[in-house]
């Protein structure tokens, strides 16, 4: 699963553009892509400490927009974004 969206990560670079932006203006730039978030361990903070458990993610998405100025020399930019991945499974230790 991890190969196919290394792979998809890979294969939309060939389509993007950098901003196209002159010197001495302003620019616009829309992001929106594909996200896989890693599985992420819960500990806990009471007795007995431990793992309480593995919670999993489906796969999600990634969109932004970004405001710039080119000043020629160097840039100056803004961005929003916003993530998004659902809960896929929570996987907790049986005790005993």
């Amino acid at each position: 699963m991890k190969r196919t969206l290394v792979a998809l990560a890979l294969s939309t670079t060939v389509l993007t553009t950098p901003a196209l932006a002159r010197d001495d203006s302003s620019y616009v730039q829309l992001d929106f892509g594909a996200m896989s978030a890693d599985k992420f361990k819960v500990d806990r903070m009471s007795p007995p400490p431990g793992p309480a458990g593995v919670l999993d993610t489906k796969v999600g998405f990634d969109t932004g927009l970004v405001f710039g100025y080119d000043f020629g020399a160097f840039r100056l930019e803004s961005e929003i974004s916003f993530r998004k991945a659902d809960n896929k499974s929570l996987s907790t230790p049986l005790p005993g």
